[in-house]
């Protein structure tokens, strides 16, 4: 005979396992921001063979790990340029207030935004070179 007290626990384990999204997110590179407790996180996140890896920038608690899709920027392709070891996405704390987000011109922005709560976003292409 199966025990009720049994059941209700397995039910809900497994209805949390099917809670994530499937995709996986790595950390390329953290930036500390000066004060508070903030970091910058530059992250390539893939969500399966259906579809292509992206490099993405999102603003998380200090010492977190991006968990979700980037909340800054989102860019299709990979973290490093295909003919080199050089990152794709550069980050730099100008201020307390105010991140600078530097990448490569090749990738293609899907999504961007110029402030995350107090804090300012720049946003610029770098070249190849």
């Amino acid at each position: 005979m199966i025990h009720r007290h049994f059941i209700a626990p397995v039910l809900v384990a497994a209805m949390l396992a099917g809670c994530t999204d499937g995709c996986e997110n790595v950390v390329l590179e953290r930036a500390r921001a000066p004060f508070g407790n903030a970091d910058a996180v530059a992250f390539e996140r893939n969500c399966g063979a259906t579809t292509g890896y992206s490099t993405q920038v999102s603003i998380v608690d200090r010492d977190d790990a991006p968990t979700d899709a980037g909340n800054i920027l989102i860019a299709s392709g990979r973290s490093f340029a295909e003919d080199s070891n050089r990152p794709t996405v550069s980050l730099e704390w100008l201020g307390s207030e105010q991140l600078s987000v530097r990448y490569d011109a090749s990738l293609a922005i899907l999504s961007h935004h110029d402030r995350y709560g107090r804090t300012i976003i720049s946003l610029t292409p770098m070249s190849g070179n």
